[in-house]
């Protein structure tokens, strides 16, 4: 019941970026709203999980760290706009699919107006987190719920 990818604006996909580092975290561990608070979360924020060492291997779809429900509370009260990731999901990888809780979060945040960019590949290059800018750029497939996109992060210098 969202925006499509057509309707998204610009705004909301190009600029200043938070990133956070949880790459410290281990399977299936859960990013709580007290791990948040202690965080720089901005409009834009990317979190880096450390996931894509697992990138096209079958461990990739589970265990990856996903967010608690007072974490996506949390993260839409800081007005949040758009929420990277490493992983293919916000969601607990544990639950099964198709059952009430099956994309939980993911729903939470996209009914909350929240731009998901999920599979983010490279972030385990960034050593810096600070100053840095994000372009997301998805096809402008009109009517789509979801779309591949080109994400690219940059520094801004004056």
């Amino acid at each position: 019941g969202g925006k499509s990818i057509d309707n998204i604006s610009l705004e909301k996909l190009i600029g200043k970026v938070s990133i956070i580092d949880y790459s410290h975290l281990g399977e299936n561990q859960a990013v709580t709203k007290d791990m948040l608070s202690r965080s720089e979360i901005g409009k834009r924020t990317i979190f880096k999980f450390g996931w894509g060492k697992y990138w096209n291997t079958k461990n990739y779809y589970k265990g990856y760290p996903f967010f608690t429900p007072d974490a996506v509370e949390y993260i839409v009260l800081c007005g949040v706009e758009l929420m990277g990731m490493d992983t293919p999901s916000p969601d607990d990888s544990r639950i099964k699919l198709g059952s009430d809780e099956d994309s939980k979060i993911h729903k939470y945040l996209l009914n909350n107006g929240v731009i998901l960019l999920e599979y983010l590949a490279n972030l385990e290059e960034l050593e810096q987190y600070d100053g840095w800018h994000i372009i997301a750029m998805p096809m402008k497939i009109q009517g789509a719920d979801g779309s591949p996109a080109r994400v690219c992060l940059y520094r801004w210098e004056e």
